[in-house]
């Protein structure tokens, strides 16, 4: 499946650190969504229990809105990073090799 979604956005004009950052934000989106459900139970279910919970729908939506922002402002950057110190040193950036799914060449 991932190399699929890689070839995906080879196809459509993204290459190197854009790939890069793109293929490992998406992926992040897939985990967050599929940890949706787990999180509205644990806050709205398990917590309101055992009377612990004083969030709102309202306030739970802004924390995630917030948590997605800052993750974005933060994680968009050093995954640039990452991905300028990879292809600096030789390792898996301009090579040709992906750090995703094949083995990197040393």
């Amino acid at each position: 499946m991932l190399p699929s979604a890689a070839d995906y956005l080879s196809r459509h004009a993204l290459a190197g650190s854009h790939l890069f950052v793109v293929f490992l934000a998406g992926l992040s989106a897939v985990l967050s969504l599929a940890h949706l459900p787990f999180g509205l139970y644990h806050t709205f279910a398990i917590e309101s229990r055992f009377d612990f919970n004083r969030t709102t729908w309202r306030l739970w939506l802004v924390d995630r809105v917030k948590g997605i922002l800052l993750s974005a402002a933060i994680g968009v950057p050093l995954l640039y990073a990452v991905y300028g110190f990879m292809a600096l040193t030789g390792r898996c950036g301009g090579c040709g090799c992906s750090p995703f799914w094949s083995p990197c060449r040393w």
